[in-house]
């Protein structure tokens, strides 16, 4: 049995401030990983269908 599921997402990060040299700023201006990891989750692709395939077999008492 397969099932198909279309739903919606919203990309939600998380680019806190961090206190840096006593400035105050993005910790994705201070962070060359930290942007790296966040622009690699910004542009990841998102699939409008997700699949499942699974033998389903309910409870039987």
């Amino acid at each position: 049995m397969e099932i198909k599921i279309q739903t919606t997402s919203k990309d939600s990060i998380i680019n806190p401030l961090v206190v840096s040299e006593n400035t105050i700023n993005r910790i994705k201006e201070v962070s060359s990983i930290a942007k790296k990891d966040i622009d690699n989750f910004l542009n990841m692709k998102e699939y409008k269908y997700i699949g499942f395939n699974f033998d389903f077999k309910p409870y039987t008492f």
